[in-house]
């Protein structure tokens, strides 16, 4: 195990000169003497916040065994990537990705539930615009994240912006409007 290639496909590595990766996203992984059965440890957290270790089956291998694909697990976070047996390892950043939400009223107070990747429960900073909801623990206090990192709920804090962006040690995701952008006048 000599490597790792990827670009995340969505939003903005904390360092974009290391790998990156959203969950979900193939990757590809070099080296020598890959097989068919070889597995890929990533490292991951719960919906909790604790620490855990993925064991993740290639899916491919090119023809002299020098690099092969794996696809990144939910729940997987930014760490060490390593291969059983190759005594190597290699960082990966996991940049978080927004796909939709749901939400009836976007007033401050309410819930807000955004839907995605790479949420990391206590590690999380939901930004509403210019305005910041950190994840102050590991509970569902004012984020919390579910199912297996692909869901949170946010509270929609005082004077929030639009657009939202999630940010973890792995990155920035892309932005997504969850508000009104405008107000152009009122007809009576």
């Amino acid at each position: 195990f000599t490597g790792i290639i990827a670009t995340a496909s969505f939003g903005t590595p904390a360092n974009p000169g290391q790998p990156s990766a959203n969950a979900g996203q193939l990757i590809t992984i070099t080296g020598t003497d890959l097989k068919d059965n070889s597995t890929v440890t990533f490292t991951t957290a719960n919906d909790s916040g604790v620490p855990g270790l993925a064991n993740v089956r290639i899916t491919g291998v090119n023809a002299d065994g020098t690099s092969a694909t794996v696809v990144v697990p939910n729940g997987a976070t930014t760490g060490l990537v390593s291969m059983p047996g190759t005594g190597s390892s290699f960082s990966l950043q996991i940049v978080p990705r927004l796909t939709s939400f749901s939400n009836t009223n976007f007033r401050s107070g309410d819930n807000l539930q955004l839907f995605g990747s790479g949420f990391v429960e206590g590690g999380i900073t939901v930004s509403f615009g210019d305005v910041d909801v950190v994840d102050p623990d590991a509970g569902p206090t004012t984020v919390d994240v579910f199912s297996t990192a692909t869901s949170l709920n946010v509270t929609i804090p005082a004077d929030p912006g639009p657009v939202v962006t999630v940010t973890t040690n792995g990155g920035t995701s892309n932005a997504l409007t969850v508000g009104p952008t405008s107000f152009t006048g009122i007809i009576a």
